[in-house]
């Protein structure tokens, strides 16, 4: 009997390969009703958000600034008088090689770096109904392939941010 027999779900070496996030819907997120005792741990994570989001934003506009020091590259911030929250980091980088060359370096690094967007707007099925056929969008694609985002995770170091601040400029050039 095979692991996919015994638990229902077939394993990834029996699927085609694909990343996770892929193709996502919010159907695919399960809802159920919390318990007496996740209740107040959501109650007491609530009272602490707001802190963990100033803590993120000051993190997030530290990094940005040393961000800013690399020749070539822009961050995507808040609009003026605007406050976002900050889960990660946007970057463009000058240009598709580039950013490539950036993730060749940083993307098995464990240093939080990813691609926010792996396709253009045609590569998302959810996407395609609401496009006008035959339309190019080279905005769109510009922005999917030179970007890249940094994770703003307390967990990743000051120590850690500085290798991915080393590993850009060492893309830039």
């Amino acid at each position: 009997m095979s692991m996919a027999d015994r638990c229902g779900a077939p394993w990834p070496e029996e699927m085609p390969w694909r990343r996770w996030g892929d193709d996502f819907a919010v159907r695919d997120i399960p809802l159920h009703t919390l318990g007496h005792y996740r209740q107040r741990v959501a109650a007491g994570a609530l009272a602490r958000l707001p802190d963990f989001l100033l803590q993120g934003r000051e993190r997030a506009l530290r990094r940005v600034a040393l961000l800013k020091g690399l020749t070539g590259i822009s961050v995507v911030e808040d609009l003026p008088g605007k406050q976002g929250v900050w889960p990660f980091i946007l970057l463009l980088m000058p240009d598709k090689t580039l950013r490539d060359k950036a993730m060749d370096s940083l993307w098995t690094s464990g240093l939080g770096v990813t691609r926010l967007f792996i396709h253009t707007l045609e590569g998302y099925p959810t996407v395609t109904p609401f496009l006008q056929p035959g339309r190019s969008y080279p905005n769109a694609e510009a922005f999917a392939a030179r970007s890249l985002s940094i994770s703003n995770s307390p967990w990743l170091s000051d120590d850690m941010f500085n290798q991915v601040l080393a590993r850009l400029q060492a893309a830039l050039g």
